[in-house]
């Protein structure tokens, strides 16, 4: 008797789900995600453009985007910027970041040749700067920590 009512309650909220889903591919919040999904997407594109802009005219030795970066978690820290508004963009463009990675390996491939050549010097400096970086990383944590 127990399991017949637990098989009639999964039946019927499954119903319930088919239900909602089948309203919202009509246009009701599927819509309205895609829309806020768009906004969200134009807000990273004008902040990128934003940080280039910016890199630009004052002769920055930083890409744009990482000034556009800076730039969108400034407006997220002072609520500029609304988190829910750019987080499932966001979250697209980082699961699919492998296909971002595409161009960069055609241009490896097209320079194989360069790379072969200067490998050393590449290898130095890809070295040097992962060492930089984990340095500077480690040292602001620990600042971080003591002054919480």
């Amino acid at each position: 008797m127990r399991e017949m009512r637990e098989m009639r309650e999964m039946r019927e909220m499954r119903e319930m789900r088919e239900m909602r889903e089948m309203r919202e591919m009509r246009g009701g919040p599927a819509v309205r995600r895609l829309a806020e999904g768009a906004a969200g997407l134009l807000v990273l594109v004008a902040l990128m453009y934003a940080g280039n802009l910016v890199a630009a005219t004052l002769r920055l030795p930083v890409p744009g985007s990482v000034i556009g970066m800076v730039l969108l978690a400034g407006g997220l820290r002072a609520g500029v910027v609304p988190l829910r508004l750019v987080r499932a963009p966001a979250e697209l463009l980082v699961r699919h970041m492998g296909l971002l990675f595409v161009p960069s390996g055609v241009g490896l491939m097209l320079h194989f040749g360069l790379l072969r050549a200067e490998w050393l010097p590449i290898t130095a400096a890809s070295l040097a700067s992962a060492a930089a970086v984990l340095l500077t990383v480690g040292l602001l944590q620990q600042r971080l920590e003591r002054h919480g």
